[in-house]
């Protein structure tokens, strides 16, 4: 009889035990998955006006991202690889930041709102590694369109159709020559982006055109053998 109560005390301890290793070893994959859904959640709160909610988790969001590019892994991966990992995360902080601003708009809360803009321009511009265009937290300083020489994971176009955006808010938000001078530069960073359009829609219209050449002398050479066959 002694044995027999005394086997159910030993057996709960055991799965006790098995349960807490069990949820220490899914907490890193779980963190991800729960930043992850706190990021829909927000768009969808969003798009449904829900705005206090939005700005709640994407505040949330914005620290756990900072810590995470603090303490990146550094260590388990390529430098490429880290490096693409960093950069991506930090191009979904100026998304968020920019989704805060519009909300802070939405909220009447300009000041607040222009903070949320200025933070984002300020990680878009040290995506590039410009040095040159970086803009501080708390500086008004206008960010001219820098020129982008380097290769990030970040498509060319997006990256100026956000800075753009961005910056048309912020003189949207700002008074004098502070609104003047972001007006300009949002206006630059458009004229950029269509002269790489257009660019681009050239350089393509070329290249099919030297493929329909390519095409059409090798129809004509292949004619020839044939006549000549006969």
């Amino acid at each position: 009889m002694g044995k027999q109560n005394k086997k159910p005390g030993s057996s709960k301890k055991k799965s006790k035990k098995s349960t807490s290793l069990s949820s220490t070893g899914a907490s890193s994959s779980a963190a991800v998955f729960d930043l992850e859904s706190i990021i829909q959640t927000a768009d969808q709160s969003l798009e449904s006006s829900d705005l206090d909610t939005a700005l709640q988790l994407y505040q949330y969001a914005v620290k756990e991202l900072q810590s995470q590019l603090v303490d990146h892994p550094s260590n388990t991966a390529t430098e490429k690889k880290v490096e693409d990992t960093i950069m991506g995360k930090m191009f979904t902080l100026v998304k968020i930041f920019s989704k805060m601003g519009e909300i802070q708009v939405s909220m009447i809360q300009p000041e607040s709102a222009k903070q949320s803009f200025l933070e984002a321009l300020q990680i878009l511009s040290s995506i590039t590694k410009d040095t040159k265009h970086k803009v501080a937290a708390d500086d008004n300083t206008p960010t001219p369109p820098p020129t982008i020489t380097t290769t990030t994971n970040v498509d060319k176009k997006l990256y100026m159709e956000t800075q753009a955006g961005i910056q048309l808010y912020i003189a949207q938000l700002s008074q004098g020559e502070d609104a003047l001078e972001y007006f300009q530069y949002g206006i630059q960073s458009l004229i950029l982006l269509l002269q790489d359009l257009q660019r681009n829609t050239t350089s393509d219209m070329k290249m099919h055109e030297e493929e329909k050449e390519d095409s059409e002398i090798h129809g004509v050479v292949a004619d020839t053998n044939v006549l000549e066959l006969r």
